[in-house]
């Protein structure tokens, strides 16, 4: 299995550790879970194991062995119980017994900076494998600009493992420390057992437990291919969707919502990436619809059957972008990498909030074969079910670029 190989990336901006922080998430579909191995996260079992070189300080400690797997971010404040802090650790090394050989392609490590009490960020990540537990060797390894005194932040490092190193059993991250402390609070394994596959479900992380399904095996998109910023994507092309019939995911009284997505197109064609149209009757959004001649829109519908359409930028094609859509009661935006021409007035109407089928990759209100299919990846999707702000609009974006080495 083969892994792209992208710059280190770190950073996630102050007060947001992760989408789940901001009110209102009905639906966060994030590809780095269950369509690819992930030790670690929210897949994190009873079974899962691992061990440190030295312990965590009795301040700070690892609460029930569990807290680098178990899903949970600590925040920017070091007295959060998520984190687990080692005092004057040169180097801490944390080993992951995987159980069975694992093709990994990346790691990443939540870690806390907070210089001006003492938690610096390390200055080297590494991640070694091992077919033993005793004999080591290096898979891939980043430095770490420290940076200076200031607000204390939280920050995703990743290091990629250098091409496709073979799979083994035994995985562990080596973090070499810079100040007083070192502070962490997530650690993470990317990878598979297998080649790269096609997905039948893609799972919802917010708390609503939505699953995007695809039953036909030649509609599936694919997992473990290709990759956008370092970390896993899911690969679509003509005829490949997923979808998930009558859910009301714009659930608000209002109607209005709030979309991302980060993706790649490959074709410069007719594309709707992500929808709740089924072409007639109850039409409630084309979250976002690219148009031959690299024009991103977002199309809503209400009550009195009126469209409302807004174009951003002008996007390229084979280049990873953040995509936003906000859905007011007066106004729809659309916004690429984080700029917009402006938001587009609508008129009469009540903002419609149907339960009908949701699309990732097509059109719903298509035939296969003619659907508007998407011809490129999709890294992240992530609807609120409230007109953001301004400020928490920009949030979500820099977290998705930062976590997919976007620029805004």
């Amino acid at each position: 299995m083969s892994f792209i190989i992208n710059p280190f990336i770190f950073g996630a901006p102050a007060g947001i550790a992760d989408p789940t922080d901001i009110p209102g998430l009905v639906l966060w579909m994030d590809p780095l879970d269950d369509t690819t191995f992930r030790y670690g996260g929210t897949l994190q079992t009873a079974g899962d194991t691992y061990t440190y070189s030295v312990s965590p300080h009795a301040s700070y400690p690892d609460t029930g062995g569990l807290e680098m797997t178990d899903g949970l971010v600590g925040t920017t404040s070091f007295a959060n119980a998520r984190w687990a802090g080692w005092f004057n650790a040169a180097a801490l090394t944390t080993t992951f017994d995987l159980g069975v050989a694992t093709h990994i392609g990346y790691g990443r490590v939540h870690s806390l900076k907070d210089t001006t009490s003492g938690i610096d960020l390390i200055t080297a990540l590494s991640l070694e494998y091992s077919d033993d537990g005793s004999s080591w060797t290096l898979g891939g390894t980043v430095s770490v600009t420290t940076g200076s005194y200031g607000t204390p932040t939280v920050n995703w490092l990743t290091v990629n493992v250098d091409g496709d190193a073979g799979a083994h059993r035994y995985w562990r991250f080596v973090t070499a420390g810079a100040g007083i402390f070192q502070f962490h609070s997530e650690m993470e394994l990317y990878g598979s057992t297998t080649a790269a596959r096609t997905v039948s479900a893609w799972t919802d992380k917010s708390t609503n437990g939505f699953v995007i399904t695809q039953a036909t095996e030649a509609n599936r998109p694919t997992t473990g291919s290709r990759t956008i910023g370092g970390l896993n994507a899911l690969d679509f092309t003509p005829n490949d969707h997923l979808f998930r019939t009558a859910t009301q995911i714009v659930n608000s009284s209002d109607g209005n919502w709030t979309a991302f997505m980060v993706a790649s197109v490959d074709v410069d064609a007719l594309a709707i990436p992500l929808d709740q149209d089924p072409g007639s009757g109850n039409r409630v959004a084309q979250f976002f619809r690219w148009n031959a001649g690299s024009v991103l829109q977002s199309l809503v519908w209400n009550t009195a059957g009126t469209i409302y359409a807004d174009s951003a930028g002008t996007p390229v094609i084979n280049t990873p972008y953040v995509f936003s859509a906000v859905r007011g009661s007066a106004s729809i935006e659309t916004r690429l990498n984080g700029s917009s021409p402006g938001g587009a007035t609508a008129t009469a109407g009540t903002n419609r909030t149907n339960a009908v089928n949701l699309t990732i990759g097509a059109y719903a209100g298509g035939v296969v074969g003619t659907a508007a299919y998407l011809n490129g990846l999709i890294g992240e999707v992530i609807i609120y079910n409230r007109a953001l702000t301004a400020s928490e609009v920009g949030q979500v974006e820099a977290y998705l670029a930062n976590l997919r080495g976007i620029s805004l």
